[in-house]
């Protein structure tokens, strides 16, 4: 689900759920690859240096419990590329290295 079309109560709990995940996440470097639509580079790196924060994020996003959260090899690339793709999810990772 995109994060625009969650109700309030939806957006309240995503965002709650997403702080620790993106914190752990964000990084000047990461934000340089998706400023300059390296989603390969930024893909690679998520998935290699933060598989939980990752998998955290894919299930909020679709409304499930991380421990819920099933996928496999090509489910997993269309999702993470899904989201590196999206200026809702990047804007979360510019807002948190502003702060």
């Amino acid at each position: 689900m995109k994060l625009t079309e969650m109700t309030n109560e939806q957006a309240m709990n995503a965002v709650a759920d997403l702080i620790d995940p993106v914190c752990a996440i964000c990084s000047k470097e990461l934000l340089t690859m998706l400023s300059n639509k390296d989603i390969k580079g930024a893909a690679k790196k998520l998935l290699r240096e933060h598989q939980q924060e990752v998998v955290t994020i894919l299930a909020v996003l679709d409304g499930v419990k991380p421990e819920e959260y099933h996928f496999n090899p090509l489910t997993l690339i269309v999702k993470v590329v899904g989201v590196l793709n999206d200026p809702e999810v990047v804007q979360l990772f510019t807002v948190q290295l502003q702060s």
